[in-house]
């Protein structure tokens, strides 16, 4: 892990979410599911990278052909204390492929963070009115102040699909002023999309994966 594991704290409550990993997934919860009724989805689990213990959703050892078709989702439920509370964390994309084509007009491979509302559930326009075509791809150091649930923003290569990019290590903060005292689950998903046939059934091309660390209150 890039660092220690830090509580959210709210007068005597305290909420450790051990975001470092280094206690394996501990309060967290690996998932992944299909595509459009295809595929069955890619890896989600903690692996120690010989950095310390970090999330990895996909896996780098997929091979072209026979890359899973859907998604893979670390997700998290808790509490928000009163107060402004800040969660924050750090991510890295790494990827094959496109999180969009101009040419097809549709979504590839994205990295998506969304609250309260699961990777199969956000849309297609929730992704374009948050950026996810171009100008929204990978924040680093900026702060969301959710109001609603839905997806917070995208990562992803914004390129040439075949094309390795890697999004090198990148920081965002939650400002969760608006969900006090709620109950909310973060998800944090990886998409590998398929739409023609012969790649439906985890015959993908163009790997993409990613990694989540530190995630830690303010």
């Amino acid at each position: 892990a890039r660092g220690g594991v830090s509580p959210i704290a709210s007068d005597s409550v305290y909420l450790t979410l051990n975001g470092d990993f280094e206690d394996g997934a501990g309060y967290w919860n690996g998932g992944q599911g299909g595509f459009n009724g295809h595929g069955s989805g890619l890896s989600s689990a903690v692996f120690d990278t010989g950095r310390g213990h970090q999330w990895q959703l996909g896996s780098p050892g997929s091979q072209d052909g026979h890359i899973p078709v859907g998604y893979a989702v670390v997700s998290r439920r808790f509490v928000i204390p009163d107060g402004s509370t800040k969660i924050t964390f750090w991510y890295r994309v790494l990827s094959w492929d496109v999180a969009y084509s101009s040419n097809t007009g549709k979504y590839y491979d994205t990295f998506e963070v969304s609250l309260n509302e699961s990777p199969a559930e956000v849309s297609d326009g929730e992704r374009d009115a948050a950026g996810c075509r171009d100008e929204g791809l990978n924040p680093n150091g900026k702060i969301f102040t959710p109001s609603r649930a839905g997806l917070l923003f995208c990562g992803g290569h914004s390129g040439t699909g075949g094309e390795w990019w890697d999004s090198g290590w990148r920081t965002v903060t939650l400002d969760m002023r608006h969900f006090a005292g709620q109950t909310v689950t973060l998800y944090m998903a990886v998409w590998g999309r398929e739409y023609a046939p012969p790649y439906y059934n985890d015959q993908g091309y163009f790997n993409t994966y990613a990694y989540i660390d530190d995630v830690h209150g303010e």
